[in-house]
């Protein structure tokens, strides 16, 4: 039987803020960091839907803003301590064919 990948553990609860932790490898990983006892916050678009973390929603914090606003992310991430980026188009095929709206994230979040 393999081992389970064991995640670094510090004396201090850590902070970690997740942005687009309500998609489906972002609340994997969040249900993950809850069960190890990190303090998670998420991240997300005004319009996104929490079914993924209903399990789990009310261990918690979940922020909801817009990428593209420096403002909104620069208060999620103020306190945390490990900050980790999942935020994509949400239709891979949207971005083959149209790239500026993908274009237009990806450079909004590299200024930030």
């Amino acid at each position: 039987m393999r081992e389970r990948t064991r995640l670094i553990t510090t004396p201090q609860r850590q902070r970690i803020c997740i942005l687009g932790g309500l998609g489906f490898i972002g609340s994997n990983l969040c249900r993950r960091l809850v069960e190890h006892d990190y303090s998670v916050r998420i991240f997300d678009k005004l319009y996104a839907s929490q079914e993924l973390i209903d399990d789990f929603k009310g261990r918690v914090e979940v922020i909801e803003g817009d990428i593209s606003r420096a403002e909104d992310v620069l208060a999620a991430i103020a306190d945390a301590d490990i900050v980790i980026n999942l935020i994509h188009t949400t239709v891979p095929g949207s971005s083959m064919a149209d790239p500026g709206p993908s274009s237009r994230t990806l450079a909004s979040r590299a200024s930030v």
